[in-house]
């Protein structure tokens, strides 16, 4: 019970990275659309204000989004482990790894979320 467990997790993960990616393809997308009006913008003399602010807040979706994606890389590793070992019980150094991958997501996160309420 415990590698259908392990299995159903791991392959969870894929699929959450997978869409993940496939997330930050098209923010990349959005940036660069972003940056070439600011750019057309720059250039013509016109006021590009908001369209800083959207590439601005583009490219903290964008941090964030890596974040998870790391997150759930160490996660979908940690299933890997159980479904390799059979019983259910990740290793100490596999789970000492995980718990600093996540401490560390955590902490830019939470920088992150302090950044966007108190402003640049």
């Amino acid at each position: 019970m415990g590698k259908i467990s392990g299995w159903c997790e791991f392959i969870g993960y894929i699929g959450s990275i997978s869409l993940k990616f496939r997330n930050l393809r098209r923010i990349g997308e959005d940036e660069a659309s972003l940056t070439a009006s600011i750019e057309i913008a720059v250039a013509r003399g016109i006021g590009c204000g908001e369209e800083e602010e959207k590439l601005r807040k583009l490219g903290e979706k964008k941090t964030m989004k890596r974040l998870s994606t790391v997150q759930d890389l160490a996660d979908g590793l940690m299933a890997l482990a159980d479904i390799r070992d059979g019983k259910g019980r990740p290793k100490p150094q596999t789970m000492k790894r995980r718990l600093l991958i996540e401490a560390h997501c955590c902490f830019f996160k939470n920088k992150i979320i302090l950044i966007i309420r108190e402003g640049p």
